[in-house]
């Protein structure tokens, strides 16, 4: 295969090169020539475009046939990572897509990754934030069917949140988490152009970028604080003092891979100890039930009404079969964190049996009632694993990427 790419542009095998250094196993490898195959079939439109906007000229006449070109895989991103799937809402983030590409024409470089790679950063990052509950400075609209979810989580909570528990990390491999994950620098451009800097610059460094970056918190001095004082009291410590016997691809790597792992073990265990808890309010089971149909498996109190004359086990049943696969929580944990819901449900009783009359109308005063309840325990019971449960963390590895991941 290697033969195939015996003819790329000189930055594309550099970028094929230092990809493949990257890359973890013969999937990986694999992953890497079709990205550069892909960056091949455009590069020509690339140059051109670059070089337009470096000579000061029109670049939208060079934009336009190239984003025809990657529409589609544009398109494709932002609809994994919408949180509405609907066209109109797709059309927007595509445009501020292609304006936010337009704006930030200078920061591309091939040596930090390929053309489409960036573009589809920028759309995914548009797309998870833009209209995501919980991050200040974004525009929230919510679907019909979650009239009140904006109650549940306080403005930006889930990423400061998110970016505290980074903090708890060593303060390299949290810092290096940080510019990987969050900022997208390759490990082998840290330790390259990094390498030599005290963990202490390191980190103001990643502090600063993301600040710039993720709007909201270009005035938090508080989030980062912990890191910042942890990093300094490594004194004159450099990132390349720390790398140990392994090379320091290897070092950077294994450590933004392992905050990565330990944050995803974070968001799920915290998950599995919310669920036990809304499971264990003391309310009525048709309320707790009729919350998390609503609220966890996100489907509508509409969905519910046609099952008035099943047995609340049976609804159970249905939330234990589905959760699992909305979230990373497996069918055993699912089935142990709602056994106290179960314990308390009445064998044989429906949900038409605990209504007054009127089941559409009690549906919304169930959920809302026990909705009540978990947003005023959200100081005990972790933000983000409520964001995450409900579906309104756009995901939790990466920036959860999120910011996480």
């Amino acid at each position: 295969m290697e033969h195939e790419f015996d003819d790329l542009p000189p930055e594309l095998k550099d970028a094929l090169e230092r990809m493949l250094q990257e890359a973890s196993g013969e999937a990986g490898r694999q992953t890497a020539y079709a990205v550069i195959r892909r960056e091949n079939e455009i590069w020509p439109m690339v140059q051109r475009l670059v070089e337009e906007a470096e000579n000061d000229a029109e670049a939208a006449i060079a934009f336009d046939p190239l984003w025809i070109a990657i529409r589609g895989q544009i398109r494709a991103t932002i609809r994994a990572n919408l949180r509405r799937k609907d066209d109109e809402y797709v059309d927007e983030i595509e445009q501020k897509t292609a304006m936010e590409v337009l704006r930030k024409l200078a920061e591309f470089s091939i040596e930090k990754g390929t053309f489409l790679v960036w573009v589809r950063g920028i759309a995914r990052n548009l797309a998870r934030w833009w209209r995501t509950p919980g991050i200040q400075g974004t525009e929230i609209e919510l679907s019909p069917s979650d009239p009140n979810q904006d109650r549940s989580l306080p403005p930006s909570a889930c990423f400061e949140e998110l970016l505290r528990w980074v903090q708890e990390r060593e303060p390299h491999h949290a810092t290096v988490f940080l510019l990987h994950q969050y900022l997208e620098w390759l490990p082998a451009e840290i330790a390259d152009e990094l390498g030599d800097k005290t963990i202490g610059e390191l980190a103001s460094l990643a502090v600063g970028e993301i600040r710039k970056k993720i709007r909201g918190l270009e005035k938090e001095r508080s989030v980062f604080a912990r890191l910042l004082m942890k990093a300094k009291a490594l004194g004159d410590v450099r990132l390349r003092d720390l790398y140990g016997d392994e090379s320091a691809n290897d070092a950077l790597s294994h450590w933004s891979s392992g905050v990565a792992r330990w944050m995803r073990g974070q968001v799920i265990g915290s998950g599995k100890r919310l669920l036990i808890g809304v499971c264990e309010l003391r309310a009525g089971a048709h309320e707790r039930l009729t919350f998390l149909w609503s609220r966890f498996l996100r489907r509508t109190l509409d969905d519910l009404c046609p099952l008035a004359t099943e047995t609340l086990l049976t609804i159970l049943v249905v939330f234990r079969t589905d959760f699992p696969k909305l979230s990373d929580l497996t069918p055993a944990q699912v089935e142990h964190c709602s056994e106290s819901l179960k314990r308390d449900i009445l064998p044989g009783k429906t949900l038409a049996q605990c209504s007054r009359g009127n089941l559409a109308e009690d549906l919304i005063v169930w959920r809302e009632r026990i909705q009540d309840m978990v947003v005023a325990k959200c100081e005990d019971w972790n933000v983000v694993a409520y964001a995450y449960l409900c579906g309104a963390l756009p995901g939790i590895v990466g920036p959860a990427k999120g910011g996480v991941a």
